[in-house]
């Protein structure tokens, strides 16, 4: 029997990874963009998954084979088998499901490319940035128009989606709001020196506090790494506990929130000018932050041993975190809860969602959710809070929806989370519909710093 577990985690070499890029891909993910809208697609899903259970097998050959040259948005309306599914039309199914999610990942986990020319106004460019890229950056919507309408000129071929970013925000004037945003959204804001600039057009426009020398950055995949402080701490009385600390800062590409970042110590090589190797304090230590969605970055604080006055450089500084990402979310539906025993569940993408049943609390109503996955790969954390974030509706035949108002933790183990939700609507006739990271994946990422001046 499979042991059920919390998530899975696709553990790939960088080698790996690699051969997920292939021009084969890379077409087949801009064949989403192509012609057929949401309702033809939804028909068309509907019409195929009828041929898997077709009693001619070339017919089911043929809906599985279509079913993946349609692309990823198949995903979003491929219904889940059940009980009474025949088992070709399963193995089918589960297949077709599997050549996209891998394909979905390789569009998770790889960087966002802009190719963009000409002289537009900031918000164009961000516009244009978004519809190539996916990712929601842009002003807030109280910024005054003489920002929005502020014209640059841009020369992008091909170029990752934080390059991008980074020289729009140069020539623009702008700065990243770390405390302004949600999920899913990069919120970029005139610096102080832009808005005094525009407050005194007739005065010398002020200059933002630019660094003595260039930030050490590196992007690398969706993420983009950047040394934004180091800091030095001699102790006379006690040598033991003199330090270096070097604060690197961590964002991503905003379609994309991690559920976790991990760097273990154990990766860290450091050289200083001279080529020699620097010393890491505690190899043994993983270093890990707790991933807030509305917040678009991390930060990590990196102990190294105090250096020698005469080394003003960290020549090299090389590394890998461990990022674990919601590579496939997936939508599990379920109709008029009344009519369902507990212990009806559903599968896509190796996670398994159940219904444990109605139960009447005073003047609300919980409806009880577990959720699982097929393969252990680690266990379950308790500070990997993310499945709390999960989306959980209730849903009448009109289409109108229903937020649950509060939860409760029922159990949680190293192998399954159950959580009760309570709404105050009666969800006898209601749908349930729940929402999760379902292929998860676990992706090493490189971190390779150069020329890091130290105080």
């Amino acid at each position: 029997m499979k042991r059920i577990v919390w998530y899975l985690l696709i553990a790939m070499t960088t080698s790996c990874w690699g051969s997920f890029f292939t021009p084969q891909i890379h077409a087949q993910i801009q064949n989403d963009k192509q012609a057929l809208s949401d309702m033809e697609l939804i028909e068309r899903v509907a019409s195929l998954q009828r041929d898997l259970q077709s009693p001619e097998i070339p017919k089911r050959a043929a809906a599985e084979k279509e079913l993946i040259e349609l692309g990823v948005r198949v995903l979003d309306y491929l219904e889940a088998t059940t009980e009474k599914t025949p088992s070709d039309a399963v193995e089918r199914t589960n297949r077709v499901r599997a050549a996209l999610e891998k394909i979905a990942v390789a569009a998770v986990t790889q960087a966002s490319r802009v190719s963009l020319k000409g002289k537009m106004s900031i918000a164009q460019v961000l516009k244009k940035i978004q519809i190539q890229t996916g990712n929601d950056a842009g002003l807030p919507d109280e910024t005054p128009d003489l920002f929005k309408d502020r014209q640059i000129e841009v020369e992008f071929e091909n170029v990752k989606f934080w390059k991008a970013i980074d020289e729009v925000m140069q020539k623009g004037g702008l700065t990243i709001d770390t405390y302004g945003g949600e999920q899913g959204r990069l919120v970029l804001t005139p610096t102080q020196a832009a808005r005094i600039a525009a407050a005194n057009p007739e005065v010398d426009s002020p200059k933002d506090n630019q660094p003595d020398q260039a930030v050490p950055r590196n992007i690398s995949g969706i993420f983009n790494f950047a040394v934004t402080q180091v800091t030095a701490s001699r102790n006379l009385t006690n040598p033991a506990l003199n330090y270096c600390n070097l604060q690197v800062l961590i964002r991503w590409e905003p379609r994309v929130t991690p559920i976790s970042i991990a760097l273990p110590a154990s990766t860290i090589k450091a050289v200083d000018e001279f080529g020699n190797p620097i010393e890491i304090s505690n190899q043994d230590a993983v270093l890990s932050g707790t991933v807030q969605p509305e917040i678009p970055e991390l930060e990590f604080s990196i102990p190294i041993g105090l250096l020698d006055r005469q080394i003003e450089q960290i020549k090299s500084f090389d590394a890998q975190i461990d990022a674990v990402l919601p590579g496939r979310i997936e939508t599990f539906k379920f109709k008029k809860l009344g009519d369902l025993e507990s212990g009806a569940r559903q599968s896509k993408a190796g996670a398994t969602v159940t219904f444990e049943g109605i139960e009447k609390n005073e003047d609300l109503f919980g409806v009880t959710v577990s959720l699982s996955f097929d393969e252990e790969h680690n266990a379950l954390e308790s500070h990997q809070s993310w499945v709390y974030n999960n989306t959980v509706q209730l849903k009448n035949n009109k289409g109108k929806t229903f937020n649950a108002l509060a939860y409760e933790g029922v159990r949680q183990t190293n192998n399954e989370v159950v959580i009760r939700y309570y709404f105050d609507q009666d969800p006898t006739n209601l749908g349930l519909h729940y929402t999760t990271p379902a292929a998860v994946v676990k992706v090493p990422v490189k971190i390779s710093l150069k020329k890091i001046p130290l105080p």
